[in-house]
């Protein structure tokens, strides 16, 4: 009788963990090269998660120290494929310490991103060192 009560109660904690979004473990803002500080952090996770559930997709920040060698776009592609994102999102990659960048879109925000505005409006700031 013991046994069928661990099962079932190891069931129902299975249960209630696929009910919860998929986006609520992730972190939309990844700075392992510590770019930040800890409220500018803040703000930028704030304003990602609030953008993220008011489109229901995600878009996530990621500063690696590094891209180990790898292309700027196959990095950016991987992570936002292999991190437990939705399928719909977007992905902005910066390594300045490897001057790379790079927006990665997936799903409905191929076509609802305008890549051209990003590119001059955030990117070009990028370039000029800000």
């Amino acid at each position: 009788m013991k046994r069928f009560w661990i099962c079932l109660s190891l069931c129902l904690l299975l249960s209630l963990s696929l009910a919860l979004p998929a986006s609520a473990s992730v972190d939309r803002l990844v700075d392992e090269g510590d770019l930040l500080t800890d409220s500018e952090e803040l703000a930028v996770e704030t304003e990602l998660d609030r953008i993220s559930e008011a489109w229901d997709m995600d878009f996530v920040i990621v500063i690696p120290e590094t891209l180990d060698g790898e292309d700027e776009q196959d990095y950016a592609d991987d992570y936002f494929d292999y991190n437990g994102y939705r399928y719909d999102g977007a992905l902005l990659l910066l390594c300045p310490w490897e001057d790379a960048r790079y927006l990665s879109t997936c799903g409905e925000a191929i076509d609802i991103i305008e890549l051209d505005a990003i590119r001059e409006g955030v990117l070009s700031h990028y370039e000029d060192g800000d």
